[in-house]
């Protein structure tokens, strides 16, 4: 930014600086791109911006408030997540793109608590989860995803087995009574 005067006796004798009409001008220019690329909902937070600085602070103070209110709606989101009836590659694919969303916020997730929640999320069909927690060193996000695919091939075939034997076992007591 250029003074308007560049010293006392120009002040004095309202001398303004050259270089500080162009400045004036530039910053105009500058203030009608920024304002040609602002959607349309957030002008109203940048009328009457005397500068380029203002317009950006104002846009700034605006939008901090409304990104820690969304990093704390992603934060809360990510961690009651749960696994329900998604396949591990659909919970962590939600997981990931929550912890970047969150990054991007400028919250990052640390991978130990990625691993955390992870392991939360999952429930008790993964057995091995008690030994994640405590493995030294700890156990990465990419391993985990890998640990969490081979067990689930594992937790889907025990299911199915379960599924076999209580219909095996309900046919057996039907044919029973039927017999009776």
């Amino acid at each position: 930014m250029s003074s308007k005067y560049l010293n006392q006796e120009d002040l004095d004798q309202k001398n303004v600086n050259p270089n500080y009409a162009a400045w004036i001008d530039d910053d105009n220019t500058l203030i009608l791109w920024l304002q040609s690329i602002i959607s349309d909902a957030v002008i109203p937070y940048v009328v009457g911006a005397d500068s380029s600085r203002d317009l950006c602070l104002n846009i700034d103070s605006r939008f901090a408030r409304t990104s820690t209110a969304h990093s704390i709606q992603l934060r809360t989101k990510l961690q009651s997540l749960k696994l329900g009836s998604r396949t591990i590659t659909q919970f962590l694919g939600e997981i990931k793109k929550l912890s970047d969303q969150l990054s991007t916020a400028g919250s990052p997730v640390s991978d130990d608590e990625l691993i955390v929640l992870i392991l939360n999320g999952i429930g008790t069909d993964y057995a091995f989860s008690t030994s994640i927690h405590v493995r030294n060193p700890p156990v990465s996000f990419d391993e985990l995803h890998n640990l969490l695919l081979s067990e689930e091939i594992i937790v889907n075939e025990r299911s199915k087995n379960l599924v076999t034997r209580q219909t095996t076992k309900f046919f057996k007591l039907s044919n029973l009574n039927r017999h009776s």
